[in-house]
């Protein structure tokens, strides 16, 4: 090859198609399997731009142990949160796990807390079939940590009844 071949059109199209080649392979030899294509794209999906979807949002909240409905969506739960002064990131694991990390600076004793609650999106066919409300499927909070500490699940689950109590409580003079 000489320097007049490499100037000519010919010569720009080898160098072209040489590169396009290149990047072709480059790409089938080091891109991920199909089964990781797969939860890539259901994940974006379940949590477009790191937020929950509409979908997720408009599900209803549940005890993990018991599946006991805790009569509050998600999209009421990140509300309370935030009311509360809770600046929360989301954590998805999958399309079906995530954690909802909430965090919480307190200005008078200069403390920063941090709550996480593991959540699993439940499908209909995994609840129980008495109430209406799991018709479309839930979110099931399977355990809580402070401060990285795992919570003890009956104090967790105390903490989410009366969480339950109070976004009622707010939905009612809605302030929520």
């Amino acid at each position: 090859m000489n320097a007049e071949f490499l100037r000519s059109w010919k010569g720009n199209l080898a160098i072209v198609a040489i590169v396009t080649i290149a990047i072709t392979g480059y790409r089938v030899a080091f891109r991920p399997d199909l089964p990781t294509r797969i939860a890539e794209q259901r994940l974006s999906a379940a949590f477009p731009d790191g937020q929950p979807s509409a979908t997720l949002k408009s599900r209803v909240i549940t005890e993990g142990m018991t599946s006991l409905n805790l009569h509050f969506t998600l999209d009421e739960f990140e509300r309370y949160m935030r009311s509360n002064n809770n600046e929360i990131v989301w954590e998805p694991e999958n399309e079906r796990s995530f954690i909802a990390r909430t965090t919480r600076y307190d200005p008078m004793t200069q403390i920063t807390n941090e709550v996480a609650f593991q959540m699993k999106v439940r499908e209909p066919s995994e609840l129980p079939t008495i109430d209406p409300a799991f018709s479309s499927g839930a979110i099931a909070i399977t355990a809580i940590a402070f401060n990285s500490e795992m919570v003890d699940p009956r104090i967790a689950q105390n903490f989410l009844f009366q969480m339950e109590t109070e976004i009622s409580m707010r939905r009612q003079n809605e302030a929520l």
